[in-house]
């Protein structure tokens, strides 16, 4: 089947990618594998939060789509990447950073800063809604990129996850996991309905590799 699909390769892959996941090293991985083994490819790469991709993915103006959950699932086909644990970034000294794990009852009252809900409203209610819940002030931050720089101009404890956190390694805070919040989920997506040579080769490449990673 392989063969077959290179040998029809369309030229152009339209992939959905979310903001501020360039240095996501599995997506880029998975994209340069792509293209690494098949030449004849160009990527074109669109960004947005995961609403609009998921609009432009049944509008047929995406091939593929990288996304968060949750989403509407109807119609599509869709491979999990991975499950990513939430953790606050918390200034040492904080009150918070002496707890080995953030319990609802320890957020009360305490100032957390996360991403503005505009990017994905229905993730926003599912990972970030569970804080003011709780009883925490939340603050949200419009354009949210870099957690270790909110956290270091404001010193106050961010919610983020495992993931990113893992990036930053600064003797200045500590990272503390949540016990509330439901892992989030990373997929990539296709419509069922439509499908082209170099986007069942991508799938095909990427279901794989998961595979493969399961495995090991």
């Amino acid at each position: 089947m392989t063969e077959a699909l290179r040998e029809s390769m369309e030229s152009v892959l339209r992939v959905g990618c979310l903001p501020f996941s360039f240095s996501d090293p599995q997506r880029t991985r998975l994209m340069d594998e792509v293209i690494g083994q098949n030449s004849s490819i160009r990527l074109q790469v669109t960004t947005g939060p995961t609403p609009n991709l998921i609009d432009q993915l049944r509008l047929g103006a995406l091939d593929l789509a990288f996304v968060t959950a949750p989403f509407e699932e109807m119609g599509l086909d869709f491979l999990l990447l991975r499950e990513n644990e939430f953790c606050f970034l918390i200034p040492k000294g904080h009150v918070l950073s002496a707890k080995k794990q953030i319990q609802e009852n320890d957020v009360e009252g305490q100032q957390v800063i996360v991403p503005a809900p505009h990017y994905h409203p229905a993730a926003f209610a599912l990972y970030y809604k569970p804080l003011s819940d709780a009883g925490a002030r939340v603050e949200s931050i419009p354009e949210f990129q870099n957690a270790a720089t909110y956290l270091e101009d404001r010193m106050l404890p961010v919610m983020c996850t495992r993931f990113a956190a893992d990036q930053y390694n600064n003797g200045a805070f500590v990272t503390r996991p949540v016990s509330f919040v439901p892992p989030c989920r990373k997929y990539l997506v296709k419509q069922t309905s439509r499908q082209s040579p170099s986007q069942l080769l991508m799938w095909e490449l990427v279901a794989k590799s998961l595979e493969l990673k399961q495995a090991a």
